[in-house]
């Protein structure tokens, strides 16, 4: 049985298939605001007292989280919040075939009959690992924020992912 809302599941797990261009863009902007000048000039004050500390801007840039980046026309908020939830969910099944699993479908996007012949499952196997692994990361999502699984637990609200 389910506990996740299909809508919900699909939406953890369209974030596993795309970790490796996550990634890619996260290393992209952050190397831009190391290197490049992309409008980040100034922070602080107008006036009198603006300082101008090029190095400070920087830091301080480098040290905000990355609010979104954009893969194929879709906005991903909290980039690295998503990388992070992946990271962990692999680390959880390290050392044991769903983790395999997680490699074999989300990275490679092999096809379940060819996972299910070359590791040796059947395919409720298949289906429950797969599900074990986005519910792991639909737990560590709640946790810190990245979607909601209910909504006003007074209202008749159908849970949604937060913005």
């Amino acid at each position: 049985m389910a506990i996740l809302e299909m809508s919900t599941f699909r939406y953890i797990e369209k974030h596993f298939y795309l970790y490796d261009r996550i990634v890619q863009a996260v290393r992209e902007i952050r190397e831009q605001l190391l290197y490049g000048h992309d409008g980040i000039q100034r922070v602080g004050g107008d006036g009198h007292c603006y300082v101008s500390d090029p190095t400070a801007i920087k830091a301080i840039s480098l040290a905000e989280p990355i609010k979104w980046v954009v893969i194929d026309g879709e906005t991903i908020r909290r980039p690295e919040d998503w990388v992070k939830v992946i990271d962990t969910t692999r680390e959880r099944f390290a050392g044991t075939p769903i983790k395999e699993l997680i490699e074999r479908r989300y990275r490679r996007s092999e096809h379940f009959i060819r996972t299910c012949r070359e590791m040796h499952i059947d395919h409720s196997t298949y289906y429950d690992w797969r599900e074990d692994i986005i519910s792991y990361a639909a737990l560590i999502c709640c946790q810190i924020g990245l979607i909601r699984v209910a909504g006003d637990i007074n209202s008749s609200d159908s849970p949604k992912n937060l913005p």
